[in-house]
């Protein structure tokens, strides 16, 4: 499955919505789903849990390759991005 992307992939709602639209597109929901630890994936685990009726069927799990991108976030708003992020903004 894939799911959409946008630039407020943050917010619980809208991720909650991508994946109910990609679950109504495919068909059917997946038997298990896996997601980092992060507070937008809540809802995801939440409405899987309760599809597939059990607690086991959502993992929440921290990829190596994401710390990667992590860091380097952290080091870009560290080194005063912010200039930048609201000029191209």
């Amino acid at each position: 499955m894939w799911l959409p992307a946008s630039y407020g992939n943050h917010d619980p709602g809208w991720i909650a919505t991508y994946f109910q639209e990609t679950v109504s597109g495919v068909g059917g929901y997946p038997r298990c789903v896996r997601t980092d630890c992060g507070t937008e994936n809540v809802t995801i685990a939440a409405i899987q849990s309760f599809v597939t009726n059990s607690t086991s069927s959502h993992l929440h799990r921290s990829p190596p390759w994401n710390q990667c991108i992590e860091k380097w976030w952290s080091f870009f708003h560290r080194s005063r991005s912010q200039w930048w992020i609201q000029w191209f903004g």
